[in-house]
């Protein structure tokens, strides 16, 4: 399974799971991911197979379902609870390590295909 950190996450968290050998992309470190609506960015996800990783959990959620009744597939969207994890430097590790531990658990480029996740 493959990652696309939403624009909010520090590039920080991709480095360091990247150094886990983990295929981790982090939105801010590319100029065609930058400043993308959050269609353009689940777009770009299933383009390049990758699971979106966000804490904008009201949009994601509404195009999600909006998805899903137009039978659109999508690669799947972690979405991350900002009460448990902090998008501050002080966050990267707890965040790091349960993304790494939802990679561990779904290891599949498939796993995830269509599928909400919730990580608190």
């Amino acid at each position: 399974m493959r990652l696309l950190l939403d624009e909010m996450w520090s590039p920080v968290i991709a480095e360091q799971l990247r150094r886990r050998g983990r295929d981790v992309v982090a939105s801010v470190q590319r100029d065609d991911l930058r400043g993308l609506s959050d269609e353009e960015v689940l777009r770009a996800a299933v383009v390049d197979r990758r699971v979106v990783v966000t804490r904008d959990v009201g949009d994601f959620s509404q195009l999600i379902v909006r998805w899903r009744a137009e039978d659109r597939d999508h690669w799947g969207v972690v979405l991350v609870s900002p009460r448990r994890f902090s998008a501050s430097i002080a966050g990267v590790g707890p965040l790091v390590r349960a993304l790494d531990k939802i990679l561990k658990a779904h290891p599949g480029e498939n796993d995830l295909v269509n599928v909400r996740l919730w990580l608190r």
